[in-house]
């Protein structure tokens, strides 16, 4: 079934450890500079990791490194750039010569409907670039380096709610095209998880519910005035789920319960779909 699918450890995370400790070890964090991506920062910062931070925002990287108390450094890029990505992992590793982990996470937002005569096609390009391109480029750059010297290494996507289903608490904020790009990358990323089951990475997609990142603090100024369907966690507790997911070697890292409960529209009229065209099992 879809929601049980496993990524494989690397090999330098199996010996009986239930916590990763990654004291002395490199991990990239994209997205760093705000938001999820800053408090995977913090946390990893506190497993002993040298966090070596990627945003386009120079000033909110300055924080995240005064949050994790100058242990990492900070590296300015665009993803959105066609050859970013690659450049990132070079930079990455040059600033220590290994990457235990990658964490993609940058993610922009963008609301607009689909029939919208207005429609401002190079943003959706963008956004496509950064939600889902950028972070398979990182993968595929983390993997050539990793191959080179027979290493192995995590990567953790950061992809979304809406990458399974059209949440119900979220309807009205019109997201088709951000929701499309987090379906195109959960997509690619079962793909991968089955392409590296004998390579060097190992697989993980987390899947945030509503986090209270600038996605929604633009719009709602006070966490406790969200609605209760939303169910709206902060950064801090996404990251403890998120690396709690790396230690146990989930592929699927959902944060929130209700993630499972709104794939089921899509199961049941599917479902009744097939009931009502007569279409039964084979045999």
């Amino acid at each position: 079934m879809l929601y049980c699918l496993s990524a494989r450890k690397p090999r330098a995370f199996q010996k009986g450890t239930i916590v990763i400790d990654y004291s002395g070890r490199s991990v990239l964090v994209t997205g760093a500079a705000s938001g999820i991506g800053a408090a995977l920062s913090v946390a990893l910062a506190a497993r002993g990791a040298y966090v070596i931070c990627a945003d386009i925002d120079g000033a909110g990287l300055s924080r995240t490194l005064d949050a994790i108390s100058g242990n990492g450094e900070q590296i300015i890029c665009d993803l959105s750039e066609a050859n970013a990505a690659a450049e990132l992992v070079d930079k990455a590793y040059d600033v220590r010569g290994e990457l235990a982990l990658v964490c993609s996470n940058v993610g922009i937002g963008h609301r607009a409907k689909i029939t919208n005569p207005d429609l401002d096609h190079d943003t959706i390009y963008r956004l496509f670039e950064i939600n889902f391109y950028s972070g398979l480029k990182l993968a595929n750059a983390y993997a050539q380096r990793l191959s080179e010297v027979g290493a192995q290494g995590q990567i953790m996507f950061t992809t979304s709610e809406t990458s399974l289903s059209l949440p119900s608490a979220i309807r009205k904020n019109r997201v088709p095209y951000y929701s499309a790009s987090k379906h195109a990358l959960i997509g690619a990323l079962e793909w991968l998880a089955i392409e590296q089951e004998k390579g060097p990475l190992s697989i993980h997609a987390l899947i945030p519910g509503a986090v209270y990142t600038p996605l929604i603090s633009g719009r709602l100024k006070d966490p406790a005035d969200a609605w209760p369907e939303l169910e709206l966690i902060m950064p801090e507790a996404c990251a403890e789920i998120a690396l709690k997911g790396l230690d146990l070697d989930l592929f699927y890292i959902p944060t929130q319960a209700h993630i499972l409960d709104d794939m089921q529209p899509r199961v049941e009229g599917v479902r009744d779909a097939l009931q009502k065209l007569g279409v039964k099992p084979a045999g």
